[in-house]
């Protein structure tokens, strides 16, 4: 019998995941943040250092769920992208 696979990082973490992965996110990155690359690699790389405190990117993406200060600039970076995909009025 296999053992249930253990889903990496909370909710934050996965969803940061996602993003970088997703075309639309990493041209929001690349538009509004100047992410100088296209890969999921370097969204996720920006990521961490948009999130992580001035001058120190975050380890990992799962520090999201577990440093208040990052999950609170994770939540504006995709409050971000949320209006940035909105089309203009």
């Amino acid at each position: 019998m296999n053992a249930p696979t253990r889903q990496k990082g909370g909710r934050r973490a996965r969803q940061a995941h996602f993003a970088c992965a997703a075309i639309p996110f990493r041209t929001f990155l690349i538009k509004a943040k100047r992410l100088p690359g296209a890969s999921a690699e370097s969204a996720a790389h920006t990521v961490r250092i948009l999130c992580g405190e001035i001058g120190t990117p975050l380890e990992s993406r799962r520090m999201l769920d577990t440093d208040p200060a990052a999950g609170q600039r994770w939540e504006d970076l995709w409050g971000e992208y949320q209006v940035w995909l909105r089309p203009p009025q």
